[in-house]
This record gives C-alpha cells, structure tokens and sequence, in this order.
C-alpha cells in the first residue's frame, strides 16, 4: 500500500494518536504526516502511506486554510481554550466593525512570534517540552503570509460575557493560528484565544473530500481500503509532469542525468512518468549552458 490519505482528523486525539490508528487499521507501519494538528484542532490531516512518506517533503509547504472561533477578552497561556487563564478584560463594547478595522494589520506579509507550545526546537529540546516545565525562552519573529482573513460570524456569549468571531483564514506553512487569535484579541486591547479549530484544506486536499478514521477503520474490518488512496503521482499533480521511453527508464533507477529538451525552468521540479504512465520518480531540471538535463531526486521504479 503505496499513497497519500486525505484524513479528517477529529477533536481529542493528537495527529501521533491518529497515526497509530492508521497503522493499526491498514496493517502498514511506514505511516506518517505532512503537518500536525493540536489535540483540540480537527480538520485535514494529510497523510503518508508506505513509499508515500517519501513524497511528504514535496507537500509540508502547502497553502492551508482553516476556520477558527476567536473569543475575546480572556487571554491564556497557550493562547488556546486549553491554556490556564491569564487575564480577563471587558470585550462587550468590541462590535463587529471593531473587529472588521483591525483585520487589515493581519493581512499580507506579517511577524509572528512562535508561541511557547509549539514544536520548534530550541537547544535540541521542542518549545512545549520547555513549555511544561514552566520555562520560557526567547523567540524571533517569524515571517508568513496571510493571503486572506475574514469575518464569518460575531456573536455574544452571555454565559461568559464576551464576543466570539468566526474567522476564516489562508495562509502559508507555518502560520500560528493560536498565535494570529491572540494577536488581534491584542490590537483591540482586550486579549483574546483560540477557541476552536478546524483545518480545512492543505493545498490541494478539501475536508469536503476526506474520510473519517472510523470510514478508514470498518472498512478495513470487511474489505479494501486502497479505493481511499491518493496515488502519489496524483499527490504531485501541481509539477509538470515529464515522460521518458523505457530506454531512459534505466537511467532514472540508477540516478543518471538524462539530456532532455524542455521549456521547464532550471531548478523546477517535475514528476517523471513513463509513456504508460506509470509513476518513476521526481526529479529537478539542470540547465547547463544551452543544454537542459533531468535529474532524478527521489526514484520509485524498482524501489521497495
């Protein structure tokens, strides 16, 4: 079992959770991810499976969206519903068009300072590993791009007593989502947290076309669950894609240059198929003086 799984992960579980499972429920043990998700967060996990896991570098620096509940004036120490509570600010005068002026700031190229509970390392050791331990260290702002962010919904929370905004949000790899809910609780000048998360598209993969772990796992249970994979040259449909005779097949197993003619870029990568379609391998075009080349970077004919 050779593929990617567009997976809709639930609340609760953490995406290492949601590994298991897989492997559990396909009986493979090469399985991975292209991007975690907080236990609280849902939405899509894209996952790796088999020789697939070698294909998750080319898909880790997707575009991806997501829609997330900002509550303001409470302010948490993981700027996030499961954090200990900081501070507590009056929210009831922020209006709709309140939030509305202050969106523009966070539009566009913008800083970022990775929270406390995120996976980057400092000194060998993960930020929320530090994190539980009670210490903080510093950390440079980061730079993302937020290609869109816009209001869906204001309500009141009577029982807490202060607004929520549904935000939906485009943004490159990397962007804090946690992080970006506190900052615009901040610019108003009463705090704010992630209430919830959802995750819906990573590139090209749409929550609207995932499955569920327990679709993934009863119909492993009775029968084939190969029809739920995403073939990996489907997977990298965003490269141009390059076909070689059998001829050149050899070349491509063994990692030899092979001279081509095309009008593809120097340093773009490609998926090389053969003429009957089969997957080979991606490689990146070399130009050299007026000649072109195609390298072969990671190969799958012949492969285990």
């Amino acid at each position: 079992m050779d593929g990617i799984l567009n997976l809709a992960k639930p609340k609760g579980p953490t995406s290492h959770d949601v590994i298991q499972r897989v492997r559990s429920a396909i009986g493979v043990k090469r399985v991975g991810h292209t991007g975690t998700l907080d236990p609280m967060a849902e939405g899509v996990l894209v996952v790796c499976i088999g020789k697939a896991a070698r294909i998750a570098e080319y898909l880790v620096g997707c575009e991806k969206e997501y829609e997330a509940d900002l509550v303001l004036g409470i302010s948490t120490a993981t700027q996030d519903a499961e954090g200990e509570i900081i501070s507590i600010a009056d929210a009831s005068y922020i209006t709709q068009e309140s939030v509305l002026s202050v969106l523009p700031k966070f539009t566009g190229s913008i800083l970022q300072v990775p929270p406390m509970v995120s996976a980057i390392k400092r000194d060998g050791k993960r930020l929320y590993e530090l994190a539980r331990n009670n210490i903080e260290v510093h950390r440079e702002p980061r730079e993302v791009t937020i290609s869109l962010l816009e209001m869906t919904s204001f309500n009141f929370d009577q029982d807490r007593g202060v607004p929520i905004v549904g935000l939906r949000i485009v943004c490159s790899s990397g962007t804090y989502i946690r992080t970006l809910c506190s900052d615009i609780g901040d610019a108003l000048g009463v705090g704010g947290h992630m209430g919830a998360l959802i995750r819906t598209r990573v590139g090209k993969f749409c929550i609207q076309d995932s499955i569920t772990l327990d679709e993934l796992e009863s119909t492993a249970l009775s029968g084939d669950v190969s029809h739920f994979f995403i073939s990996m040259k489907d997977a990298l449909s965003d490269l141009p894609c390059i076909v070689i005779d059998d001829k050149m097949t050899a070349k491509v197993a063994n990692g030899s240059l092979i001279v081509i003619r095309s009008d593809i870029a120097d340093g773009e990568l490609v998926r090389i198929c053969s003429e009957r379609g089969e997957f080979l391998a991606v490689g990146k075009i070399l130009a050299r003086g007026t000649e072109k080349f195609l390298k072969p970077e990671k190969v799958f004919v012949g492969a285990e």
